[in-house]
């Protein structure tokens, strides 16, 4: 198979210039070339609203313009009554902004003291599996899938373990780095039609923070009442989009959970992640290589959809 050249992604940002001129080295002997060193860059984990929908297969009942443009943060169960539910909305979105790349002597204190708790054999490192419980507890809950990728970049030893030093910069990476322009998605049951409302009347104030959606779990035909369904109709296109789904809320948290857990996608609809992605191949890609595709020698070779796919993104 010929193989065109490497391109290294998800490279920490500090560290593109070191890895890069390493791998060129090793690469070299083989007769390869690298085509991209690619750094880390948060627009590309964004997680359109479409995508979710796609995973869910849901209706997407009002809001059809906005899909495409409303990323999704975290998850919010919307049990609670309608006045206590906005109240934990503000209180979260608050709380997400927070800049906690300066913590105070009190908390660094605090914090430590959690660590030491959770470092079972008293050796200053925390494994993986011990990091997560110590976020949980902490309330910077992280999945797996932003674990591993952060744990890569801060385990500059390759031990798999973090010193508490790198959890306090762990902690302030992702503040000082959050998924762009993410907004929690709302999960609630079809018969909360109070929460429904009250979330769509509240979206409309400027005081309120952007949410990405309102997701109606255990929907189907009917399951809205006939003059709930026509105020969604007569709603704007481009307004907070409301999706249905026939799953309970556990089944639907449960798959978008999993969606978080793997690869982002990149669809022709992701505007932010296509331009990020030729943002980056424009800085980081070899000009070279770029003219060769432009200017070489056409090559036919028979090629289903999903290989075409496969050349493009990974070559």
């Amino acid at each position: 198979v010929d193989v065109a050249g490497v391109i290294l992604r998800d490279i920490p940002k500090q560290s593109v210039s070191a890895i890069g001129a390493e791998v060129r080295e090793k690469l070299a002997e083989q007769e390869l070339e690298v085509i991209a060193t690619l750094p880390t860059d948060n627009r590309l984990r964004i997680r359109t609203l479409r995508e979710v929908a796609n995973v869910l297969g849901a209706d997407v009942l009002t809001g059809h313009e906005s899909i495409d443009t409303h990323h999704v943060g975290r998850l919010i169960v919307g049990t609670l009554q309608v006045p206590e539910l906005l109240q934990k909305i503000l209180e979260m979105m608050e709380e997400d902004n927070k800049d906690t790349s300066s913590l105070s002597p009190t908390q660094v204190s605090e914090l430590k003291a959690e660590f030491t708790k959770f470092d079972k054999n008293k050796d200053g490192k925390m494994s993986l599996n011990e990091l997560g419980m110590l976020l949980r507890v902490v309330g910077r809950e992280m999945t797996e899938y932003e674990l591993q990728r952060i744990m890569a970049e801060l385990d500059t030893e390759g031990t798999g373990q973090l010193t508490f030093t790198e959890f306090l910069m762990l902690l302030s990476r992702r503040t000082e780095e959050p998924i762009p322009g993410s907004s929690p998605l709302i999960v609630t049951h079809v018969s909360r039609v109070d929460v429904l409302l009250s979330l769509l009347m509240a979206t409309r104030s400027q005081t309120f923070p952007k949410i990405a959606g309102v997701l109606l779990t255990g929907g189907g035909p009917g399951a809205l009442p006939v003059s709930v369904q026509s105020i969604l109709a007569g709603l704007d296109v481009v307004g907070t989009p409301v999706l249905s789904i026939p799953l309970d809320t556990f089944a639907a948290t449960q798959r978008i959970h999993g969606l978080h857990g793997l690869a982002p996608r990149l669809l022709p609809t992701a505007a932010v992640k296509l331009q990020a992605a030729q943002e980056l191949f424009a800085q980081w890609a070899a000009p070279t290589f770029f003219d060769r595709l432009v200017g070489g020698e056409a090559k036919r070779q028979d090629m289903t959809s999903h290989l075409f796919q496969h050349h493009i993104f990974l070559v």
